[in-house]
């Protein structure tokens, strides 16, 4: 018999037995589910045919990958070889069963007798962040392990004598990896989809809302900050306040001044021109309304003009509902108020709103809790503004009310649906997590899989939390001046530490160090992964821009891998792998 024909006879083999088992899995689901249906159980039976739809799934996926992935190049065969180990893997397995078990049965875990909308953005919140860990350890295990068994295992001897470069070795691993994620990623984002189609026909309490779901959560939605008056120059705001604190109290701002400082000065400023003062009677002052000026919204105004007109000439009504611009709000009183409840009164573009029967309408919402106020397209102005001011009309008993600067006060419109929304989400994910496969390969080329795991989660954990540590660092120890650039600021480190020294202040020397060394991994080194997670912005529904996505694939998958697959395919070639350690 020849080789080919003994291939051919192993390939059926394994065709019938996928096969098999995947008719074999479907009977018992089956079963289980119509017994837990039978028993009153409906949640329990979706999730049973969800765990199986998504492990059988990534069962017939890895076999058409590998089928694909026919060895036509030294790479592809490399490319291969992964795939099979990764299967082989028991840890990869546990993660992949993980990642198969929580979409389907996250979303009936869920109380049912929350809002809808909080369930649906539960769901997707958690679903995807434990879908993206999970894949990320398993990328890390996976990546490590490839390299470290083939070493250790003299595997590499083989690989390495045949017509194949180094770099093409490293190549053929991470597009192995790659390849692999690309699947499992796919079959968890159609059931992340499935299921959250589930969760939106679910029964709902009286007081609930589906269209809340359909405006707020499963859509896409650029989110426009506002603006301060014309007259309300922040910068220069800034400037006469600095000079304030340093004449008031000398002692405490001496040297120059650091970023920090100024950034705590202006964020001090922009919650005092988010937070309205209480009327108390005729003449209480402006600072009991607040203006907010939300710009560049004329290709709205366009939009809406030219639907109208286009309905008009068909003799169609105009369905605004999806045109509708949305006012979020967060209002945050500073004392306890009756029913814990604000009373505001809105003015748009010199206009109350709502009006109902010719007279303004008091909006009474919730204390500190988000309301959404709908408003028409139609009261932008011709320049494409919007101007909207908010009264405080808190009265019983009064007291100042606040927003957040950002969340708390934002302006949203539509601009695309839930599916494009969650496809450009797990590209997102994507790329990271070709990053860390490319981490792991340099890793394992000079460490032990041990180490190299230990390193890869490392930067996993600190990439995460890396957007807090640098906040965090930016107010630990000192730091040049915003007035220094160039080498004066490059000279201010060594010229400090040498005036701490000589005046034996250790513990100043030691937080400049600790702040630098920080600063060196976690900006330099590791890159922020939490600057480009999408999971907050898809649960919000906001728009997961192409912009967004564009700029992670740039930095974190162009130059961070590339620079890392170089630094990896460096040490790789200098690496004698037929002495065994």
């Amino acid at each position: 018999m020849s080789l080919a024909n003994t291939l051919k006879d192993k390939l059926e083999l394994r065709w019938l037995q996928g096969l098999l088992a995947v008719i074999v899995g479907a009977v018992l689901a089956g079963a289980v589910s119509w017994s837990l249906r039978w028993q009153g159980h409906d949640g329990a039976a979706i999730a049973v045919i969800g765990v199986w739809a998504m492990a059988a799934a990534f069962a017939v996926g890895l076999f058409l990958i590998r089928l694909l992935l026919t060895p036509r190049s030294p790479i592809i065969a490399v490319a291969r070889t992964v795939i099979d180990e990764a299967v082989r893997m028991r840890i990869a397995v546990v993660f992949i069963v993980g990642v198969a078990i929580v979409v389907p049965v996250l979303p009936m875990m869920l109380d049912p007798k929350e809002l809808l909308h909080y369930r649906v953005q539960t769901f997707l919140t958690w679903s995807i962040t434990l879908l993206g860990w999970l894949l990320a350890l398993m990328t890390i295990f996976v990546s490590c392990a490839t390299i470290c068994r083939d070493v250790s295992q003299s595997m590499v001897y083989t690989t390495l004598t045949k017509p194949l470069s180094r770099w093409g070795y490293l190549l053929g691993k991470w597009l192995g990896i790659g390849l692999l994620n690309v699947w499992l990623i796919a079959v968890s984002g159609i059931g992340v989809y499935t299921f959250t189609a589930v969760l939106e026909r679910m029964p709902i309490r009286v007081d609930d809302n589906r269209e809340r779901v359909k405006h707020e959560v499963l859509t896409a939605r650029a989110v426009v900050t506002p603006l301060p008056p014309a007259e309300m120059d922040l910068g220069k705001m800034v400037e006469n306040e600095l000079a304030r604190l340093k004449r008031d109290n000398p002692e405490d701002w001496q040297g120059p001044t650091r970023e920090e400082d100024y950034n705590t000065i202006r964020q001090r400023l922009i919650t005092r021109w988010h937070t309205l003062a209480p009327v108390v009677g005729p003449g209480s002052g402006e600072d009991s309304v607040k203006r907010f000026f939300f710009r560049g919204l004329g290709h709205l105004r366009e939009a809406a003009v030219r639907a109208q007109r286009e309905a008009e000439a068909k003799g169609d009504s105009v369905d605004t509902t999806g045109r509708l611009l949305q006012l979020r709000i967060k209002p945050q009183a500073a004392k306890d108020t009756q029913n814990d409840q604000v009373n505001l009164l809105f003015v748009i573009n010199d206009r109350p709103w709502p009006v109902r029967g010719g007279r303004p309408q008091l909006i009474t919402i919730n204390d500190n809790s988000f309301h959404m106020i709908h408003v028409p397209v139609n009261a932008i102005d011709e320049q494409g503004n919007l101007e909207v001011a908010i009264l405080n009309r808190q009265v019983s008993p009064p007291t100042s009310i606040s927003f957040a600067p950002g969340e708390g006060l934002e302006l949203m419109y539509r601009v695309g649906g839930f599916e494009g929304n969650l496809v450009r989400a797990l590209m997102m994910i994507w790329v990271r997590l070709g990053f860390l496969s490319m981490f792991g390969l340099a890793a394992g080329t000079f460490l032990g899989f041990p180490t190299a795991c230990m390193v890869g989660v490392f930067v996993l954990v600190i990439g995460t939390v890396g957007g807090f540590i640098q906040d965090a660092l930016g107010y630990y120890g000192e730091a040049p001046g915003r007035d220094l650039e160039g080498w004066d600021r490059l000279m201010w480190y060594p010229l400090t530490i040498w005036t701490y020294v000589k005046t034996v202040k250790l513990w100043n020397i030691i937080k400049i160090l600790i702040r630098l060394l920080g600063m060196l991994v976690v900006v330099v080194m590791v890159p922020a992964f939490g600057q480009s997670d999408p999971v907050a912005l898809l649960a919000e529904g906001h728009f997961v821009s192409w912009t967004f996505l564009g700029k992670s694939a740039l930095l974190l998958g162009a130059v961070g891998t590339g620079a890392t697959g170089l630094v990896g395919w460096l040490i790789w070639r200098k690496r004698e792998v037929a002495i065994i350690p």
